[in-house]
């Protein structure tokens, strides 16, 4: 579905870090508080472009000094929040800003000017894939994986937030950083930070580690899964969020931990206030109801279908959409399980969000309908006909999904098919009084083979006695 995607992948940093890490001899944070006037002033920012080709000469420089004064105001340049000039900074002195940079990641002797280095690739990653790739081309992703390991926090958790927006740009350079080693110490830092704000970098760095299609082989991630478990009890909505995301992306690596308890816990974040954790939370159950029907009973005996009719009436959109793709898995399961989703009154409120939600949630509530209409008891059928679930579903003939449309054309020859003949003729009588009948011709000639065999067998069994019509061009799947 096309509902909203997870948090954006990349992401600069513009801020200083200005808090206590309680680190041992944490000389960035000191330097940084001495500071009396804000050096990322537009007016300096300004001023610092218009000396750009010095400040690149200066990091050239011999001088270590003149180094770290001009690394300084170039990274400044690249923290402007709204487009940095990446490409300008990049290309002066043919390239030489990034092999410089990456340079610097190994002088220990100066602790600031790695912070710095770690700073300015952080956000030049965040541009052009040509840019990330100089940078792993320069040698970047060993030094910065070595980095995490640091004494000081400021500088760990910089150089995590790189590696995150390294692996973020592509598959292959995920892969690169994560066969780099980044797991061991990543975890290590997860797990004994001081500081909040190193944890959520750290855990947000994770989650681009795990995104992306296929996903990454967990020997190359070991204990993530356990971890995400622990993750999962944080007191931390950003957290929270980003660790319901990670786990999604690993969805299917996450079953062999069902019975461990952690899909309680999912459900309970279900609860929450805040849609940055509930949509997550929600899409990850929607997931693992994606499995088979015993993993469907499992998540079921939580008692999750109490928690679905506040999200289903609430106002935001995505979370509407994402509860009844969630549904949708219930009821392509078996009777029993269709009977709760009964049970739980949830079938008037998808039947709303069917007729009058948004185009997203209106395609999931008609999978909801449709699955439960193709798969359900004969009395469950009788009960979704008298809920009124016929027309607005032959309403969704004309979305452009070719599975949907197919299944809907199942759950509509079910119902004309019902025993009692008056309600099989009332039913059809709708049909062709909304001229659906017309869109159901039309869909003989579908290009994909599965609605085209469905409709027509439709056609044949209850429009056999129409007069011929002129059908209009079918949907076409996108």
């Amino acid at each position: 579905m096309s509902a909203s995607s997870p948090p954006a992948q990349g992401q600069a940093n513009s801020s200083h870090p200005t808090e206590n890490r309680q680190q041992s001899d944490n000389v960035i944070v000191a330097y940084y508080a001495k500071k009396v006037t804000d050096v990322n002033s537009l007016e300096e920012i300004s001023e610092n472009m218009n000396q750009l080709p010095q400040l690149v000469s200066g990091m050239l420089s011999d001088d270590p000094s003149v180094q770290f004064d001009c690394t300084i105001k170039v990274r400044e340049i690249l923290s402007k929040e709204k487009k940095p000039p990446l490409e300008a900074v990049v290309a002066i002195e043919n390239g030489a800003v990034i092999p410089t940079l990456v340079a610097f990641l190994d002088r220990a002797e100066n602790p600031i000017l790695q912070f710095e280095a770690c700073w300015a690739l952080t956000n030049i990653a965040v541009g052009a894939s040509e840019f990330v790739d100089r940078i792993v081309q320069h040698g970047a992703i060993p030094r910065l994986v070595a980095l995490v390991s640091n004494r000081d926090a400021n500088i760990a958790e910089q150089a995590v937030w790189a590696l995150g927006n390294i692996a973020a740009a592509s598959l292959q350079l995920r892969d690169l950083v994560l066969k780099a080693g980044v797991a061991a110490p990543l975890f290590a830092l997860i797990r004994h930070s001081c500081h909040m704000g190193v944890m959520r970098t750290a855990v947000w760095a994770l989650s681009n580690l795990c995104r992306k299609k296929p996903p990454p082989r967990l020997e190359l991630l070991p204990g993530v899964v356990e971890l995400l478990l622990i993750l999962l009890y944080v007191r931390d909505e950003q957290t929270l969020s980003d660790t319901c995301y990670t786990l999604f992306f690993l969805a299917d690596s996450v079953n062999q931990f069902l019975r461990t308890g952690f899909v309680e816990r999912v459900v309970q974040l279900l609860l929450f206030q805040n849609s940055a954790v509930v949509l997550p939370a929600l899409r990850l159950i929607g997931q693992i109801l994606a499995g088979d029907n015993q993993v469907t009973q499992l998540v079921l005996d939580t008692n999750v279908l109490v928690h679905l009719p506040a999200l289903l009436q609430g106002n935001h959109e995505d979370i509407q959409a994402y509860a009844c793709l969630a549904i949708s898995n219930i009821t392509a399961g078996t009777t029993e399980q269709i009977e709760a989703v009964f049970a739980a009154n949830l079938v008037p409120l998808i039947l709303n969000l069917l007729r009058n939600g948004a185009p997203n949630t209106r395609k999931e509530a008609a999978w909801a309908l449709a699955n439960a209409c193709a798969g359900g008891s004969a009395t469950q059928l009788d009960q979704l006909i008298e809920a009124g679930v016929f027309l607005p579903l032959c309403d969704m003939l004309s979305c452009t999904s070719a599975n949907l449309v197919r299944t809907i054309l199942i759950a509509v020859n079910r119902m004309l098919s019902v025993p009692a003949a008056a309600v099989s003729r009332d039913l059809l009588t709708q049909l062709k009084a909304n001229n659906y009948h017309i869109a159901v011709t039309g869909l003989t000639r579908h290009s994909t083979d599965g609605v085209s065999e469905m409709a027509t067998q439709l056609a044949r069994l209850h429009l056999k006695n129409n007069d011929p019509v002129e059908s209009p061009a079918p949907p076409q799947p996108q």
